[in-house]
């Protein structure tokens, strides 16, 4: 499978609504494909103009975005009352400053069985592999201050740790060569934003939330736990060799038992996952010593047959040796 494939696993797109958020110049589904919403933080030609230098985004395939979700609640964006069988979101949102908030908007535009597909970056192999994983503390603290813009301590965890590294490299354990002090060079920097965020109020975008697969898992858990998350697991694409990236699908869930539950399971699979490929090595080594032995078993039984075989043709040598000994001695 590929991304879109996970992203869009089990989902009928041409039966189904949705919305896209921050769909850029890349988005999932087009118009003709089905029923689908774009939502982003401003129009068209803000993106157009905002993006214009970038070499990786081509102005031209920006779709027109149907709902602005800035001041407004999503669901003031996309209309009062409107409700939608999924939502997708693509490295989105570890951009949202209050992750509590965000999901809980998202879950209010969806039908009860919706769900929620988000492509998420994983730490171990982005410029974030020097960050710390997020803590339900830390999504809790954002909520409390209802933040609507990266706060200066994410502001300055981002800056001072941001690391460019090659996610090839990094699958081949080159997280040990990465110089760990670098961060030092970067502390001016670091704390003029984080000055800038609290004097001016500028918003910094910055990756707010840093996880892993595991450390995901583990955070809607708790999340769930204290009921702050209303979605329950559905599935989680872990990521893949050489990837950056995991995939997330989210249902729609109003039984706080049953959705803690379903992230815990999630995470003892993810847990169980490293040992797969070393049991199956540790399986096939096994079958090959006793290949071994068989084989060694077969060569021993031949030795034996040959051996009888041999002892039968000295047979006859022996007793005409034995014959002549005795005439000698006489």
């Amino acid at each position: 499978m590929d991304r879109r494939e996970k992203l869009l696993s089990g989902l009928d797109v041409a039966r189904a609504s949705g919305i896209e958020i921050g769909p850029l110049n890349r988005p999932l589904i087009l118009k003709s494909q089905g029923e689908i919403q774009y939502v982003d933080y401003g129009d068209a030609a803000f993106l157009r103009e905002k993006y214009k230098d970038d070499p990786n985004v081509r102005g031209e395939d920006i779709p027109e975005i149907d709902a602005i979700w800035g001041d407004k609640t999503l669901e003031e964006a996309l209309g009062l009352g409107r409700r939608f069988d999924y939502a997708l979101a693509s490295h989105v949102m570890e951009h949202v400053p209050d992750l509590i908030a965000w999901l809980g908007e998202v879950h209010a535009v969806l039908e009860p069985d919706g769900t929620l597909r988000v492509a998420l970056p994983d730490r171990r192999f982005t410029f974030d592999f020097l960050r710390r994983e997020s803590e339900v503390s830390d999504a809790l603290i954002a909520h409390v201050m209802r933040a609507r813009a990266p706060l200066p301590g994410q502001v300055l965890e981002s800056c001072l740790n941001h690391q460019l590294v090659d996610r090839r490299d990094m699958w081949d354990g080159g997280a040990a060569r990465q110089p760990q002090y670098e961060r030092a060079k970067r502390l001016d920097w670091a704390l003029y934003c984080a000055r800038q965020v609290m004097e001016t109020g500028v918003y910094i975008d910055v990756h707010c939330w840093v996880f892993t697969p595991l450390s995901f898992a583990r955070l809607m858990e708790q999340l769930a736990v204290l009921g702050f998350l209303r979605f329950e697991c559905g599935r989680i694409f872990p990521t893949e060799r050489d990837g950056d990236e995991f995939i997330v699908i989210m249902r729609r869930s109003e039984d706080q038992a049953r959705s803690a539950e379903t992230w815990r399971q999630a995470a003892e699979a993810l847990l169980a996952e490293p040992l797969a490929p070393l049991a199956a090595t540790l399986e096939r080594a096994a079958a090959g010593f006793q290949e071994g032995l068989r084989q060694q078993a077969d060569a021993m039984a031949r030795l034996e047959q040959r051996f009888i075989a041999l002892e039968r043709r000295a047979a006859p040598l022996a007793w005409l040796a034995r014959r002549a000994w005795s005439r000698v001695r006489r």
